[in-house]
């Protein structure tokens, strides 16, 4: 009897444990491939979101990139323009060389004229045309209001300069600065309001040119091979 029923309870476990097995093997592969599948859509939903920080950080390097190549072309040249401003009205007011028809013998009408076309100020002219000396008067008025003009140009520079300087290399910014203390030195020593030795003027203009242009120049030729157009 018990063996009997031990069979029977064998037979009742085998089927028991072969109906499982058919459940599961019909609906486990099923349920293992819904799980896989939700897996899979998070991988691919979390690697989604890295690929697009990527592109957003590749695309605002490339922007930046971009933005600095445009720069280049704007302040390399203007750099340019306010250096070779400066060292010319520099140079141009320590030669003395200053284009003027202006003569204390003129007719007063022309000399006011005269004096008008060269903008110098009222309290300027009266001086001038009231002095004894007028010719004297007048070189000394027109040399000072020239150095004012150098040293507003060479500020300018200095300021643009100062304001670009982060974006040019050291070896750019070395030449700029050595161009500009040759610049701030030959102005220094020409002050016309420290009554320079006027004697020594072309002394002075040369030392400046034979000091200052070869700086200019690698200046130059550094701006020509940086903005030539790349392969």
């Amino acid at each position: 009897m018990s063996y009997f029923m031990l069979e029977t309870a064998g037979v009742s476990v085998v089927a028991s444990g072969a109906t499982v097995f058919g459940v599961f093997k019909l609906f486990g592969g099923k349920i293992l491939d819904y799980h896989f599948g939700k897996r899979m859509e998070r991988i691919k939903a979390d690697n989604q979101i890295e690929i697009s920080k990527l592109e957003s950080q590749l695309d605002g390097k490339l922007d930046r990139a971009t933005k600095f190549h445009v720069l280049e072309y704007q302040i390399y040249p203007e750099i340019w323009d306010k250096l070779v401003s400066a060292r010319a009205a520099t140079e141009s007011y320590i030669t003395g060389m200053f284009q003027h028809s202006y003569s204390p013998d003129m007719p007063r009408q022309e000399q006011e004229k005269e004096l008008d076309r060269l903008k110098i100020s009222y309290e300027d002219k009266q001086k001038i045309m009231s002095s004894h000396d007028g010719a004297r008067a007048f070189h000394e008025v027109l040399t000072k209001m020239i150095y004012e003009d150098s040293t507003e140009k060479y500020s300018d520079f200095q300021n643009t300069f100062a304001k670009n300087s982060i974006f040019f290399p050291t070896v750019f910014c070395t030449d700029l600065l050595a161009a500009s203390n040759k610049i701030r030195e030959a102005l220094l020593k020409t002050n016309p309001h420290r009554r320079p030795d006027w004697d020594k003027r072309y002394e002075v203009l040369e030392k400046f040119k034979r000091e200052c242009n070869p700086i200019v120049e690698s200046i130059q030729a550094y701006i020509r091979q940086h903005l030539s157009p790349r392969p």
